[in-house]
């Protein structure tokens, strides 16, 4: 899994917002680990919203998904928002299979998620 990181201001409560963009395999190893690193040190330095974007994601296992309710964990514990988007059809297969759209958000786009706040 690779990743990039942006910001986009969000315009309801001009807060920026972290934009992170997933691509390949979101499967436990180091360079999930190092996303997951990345957004505690975001949280320290007082972020509060994350839209994480799906689009080039082509594949999740039960490892990643362990990653991504560790950080949804983190997000919430810090009184965040956390929001998925762009899922592909097998990522959102498996996300909805699993029941953890009831638990992390998700949306079509990444200003469909920041106008959600």
């Amino acid at each position: 899994m690779n990743y990039d990181k942006s910001t986009q201001r969000v315009e309801s409560n001009k807060e920026e917002a972290v934009i992170y963009s997933l691509s390949g395999e979101l499967v436990q190893g180091s360079k999930l680990e190092s996303w997951k690193e990345d957004v505690g040190q975001e949280i320290q330095k007082g972020q509060r919203i994350f839209v994480v974007d799906c689009g080039d994601l082509y594949y999740i296992n039960s490892g990643g998904l362990g990653y991504l309710l560790r950080v949804k964990r983190e997000v919430d514990a810090a009184k965040g928002f956390l929001a998925l988007v762009n899922l592909q059809e097998m990522v959102a297969a498996v996300f909805l299979n699993m029941g953890l759209h009831k638990v992390i958000r998700y949306y079509a786009s990444i200003e469909e998620a920041l106008a959600s706040l």
